[in-house]
């Protein structure tokens, strides 16, 4: 349903703004966006992942993975 598309809509912007900033911050040192991908982040932040943040707790800064690789969307999900 909607929810589902937003989820992945957000996932998305997840991904492209952990791309951007890393790839960014390796060229320039500074960890920086477009203006139009910070904007939909905010909004996704807003919809999304504010709500993720708060089922965690709300103090999540890092995540650990052990054992096995961490596959790389998954890593810029967590990253976005």
């Amino acid at each position: 349903g909607a929810k589902y598309k937003i989820f992945q809509w957000a996932a998305g912007v997840a991904r492209e703004y952990a791309k951007v900033s890393q790839d960014n911050f390796r060229r320039t040192g500074k960890a920086s966006v477009p203006f139009a991908l910070g904007a939909k982040h905010k909004v996704a932040d807003a919809l999304v992942f504010a709500k993720i943040r708060d089922a965690f707790g709300g103090r999540l800064r890092a995540c650990i993975s052990g054992s096995a690789a961490l596959a790389p969307d998954i890593g810029y999900f967590f990253a976005g």
